[in-house]
């Protein structure tokens, strides 16, 4: 992301501050939800691409060096960001989306399987994907419907979306570089049946609201 500053979310002033953030951005902007991405954190020039292991953390007052706390870190930043969504956008739910996480962050936030491709392979090992999250207790998770990377096809759009429709995080998402991915975006036969399968989705949604 270029030259900038992480917080420490391990320390409990710095995950207030943070949720103190949303003030602006709720009442007065009109955000509804937050993606926390590149979170791990992501530190794109270096070999790891992360901090340096020497790093040091808070650790809520028991200070450690980042070998301990980089799995927690992310974990930390969805709740600071829960926090601050849900005492400011109250009483409507926070949504909450996060790529990195640790155990517990289920109270917090969502997931998803992460960058994938337009593929038949990467259609089928999405199920697996979201079967062993929601394992590991990270159940309101999904994958990108349709790939993030290189196009698919009409046929392959719309078995993602039929398959997608009953993960418990449903959304359509690519890099933007190969072509757009909107329903819309191919021929009407496409259109038409997405359009019946995401009004079943619409159906779910009672289901869904009392499961998360």
């Amino acid at each position: 992301p270029g030259e900038c500053n992480f917080p420490d979310f391990t320390n409990p002033e710095v995950r207030r501050w943070w949720a103190g953030l949303y003030r602006e951005l709720i009442a007065e902007t009109g955000v509804k939800g937050v993606w926390n991405d590149m979170n791990e954190p992501a530190v794109m020039e270096v070999p790891t691409k992360t901090f340096p292991l020497d790093v040091r953390h808070h650790y809520d007052g028991h200070p450690c060096s980042h070998r301990k706390a980089h799995n927690v870190y992310g974990m930390q930043m969805a709740r600071a960001t829960y926090e601050g969504v849900k005492q400011f956008a109250f009483p409507k739910r926070p949504f909450i989306i996060t790529r990195s996480s640790y155990s517990g962050a289920q109270r917090y936030t969502s997931s998803w399987t992460g960058d994938n491709v337009a593929s038949w392979e990467h259609l089928w090992i999405a199920n697996v994907q979201v079967q062993r999250m929601c394992m590991s207790g990270m159940s309101f998770t999904g994958t990108d419907i349709g790939g993030f990377a290189e196009q698919p096809t009409g046929e392959l759009y719309v078995r993602w979306i039929q398959l997608g429709i009953f993960h418990p995080f449903c959304r359509t998402h690519s890099s933007g570089d190969h072509g757009d991915q909107e329903p819309w975006s191919f021929d009407e036969e496409v259109l038409s049946i997405t359009r019946k399968f995401i009004s079943m989705r619409y159906q779910l949604l009672p289901y869904l609201y009392t499961m998360f």
